[in-house]
């Protein structure tokens, strides 16, 4: 996939998970529609939520900020319609309790099921110290059809 088809085609979703680094987000956002794909949607866990803007999260993507399934401004299926249209999920931060859900397949929450459900590529930014990742046991897990390997980026 070229950057400028990206750009200018690419559909992205930003998952976003409760940790403290989550009120950088509304920044990156900014920067992701500027550099990497105009097309963003946001899914927020209910602890990111209570951290950050969503209505200052919607008003920068210029679409609803996805928060909960049964979320009153949508409906259920237009989050699995977004889902199945996404060329890209970055999940940014990543709680050690987001990687550790997502490791195990527990998807309880619009981030975990965007990533566990998603059929295009997934980025997961942790929040936490590589050192601890190391410790883990998620560095590569397998869910029916979808292998996951976990890659750090930056420390």
């Amino acid at each position: 996939m070229e950057l400028n088809w990206f750009r200018e085609k690419g559909k992205c979703i930003i998952g976003a998970g409760g940790a403290i680094d989550v009120v950088n987000l509304p920044s990156l956002v900014v920067s992701i529609r500027t550099i990497v794909c105009n097309d963003v949607t946001v899914f927020l866990t209910e602890q990111a939520s209570q951290m950050v803007s969503r209505d200052a999260i919607s008003a920068i993507t210029g679409r609803s900020t996805v928060t909960g399934f049964f979320d009153p401004t949508r409906e259920a299926i237009d989050i699995f319609r977004t889902l199945d249209a996404a060329s890209l999920v970055l999940v940014c931060p990543a709680s050690a309790n987001l990687i550790g859900k997502i490791a195990h397949g527990i998807a309880d929450d619009v981030v975990t099921t965007a990533v566990l459900f998603s059929s295009c590529p997934v980025i997961i930014v942790p929040s936490i110290r590589i050192a601890g990742l190391e410790q883990t046991d998620c560095s590569e897990q397998h869910f029916g059809h979808k292998k996951f390997r976990l890659s750090c980026m930056g420390s």
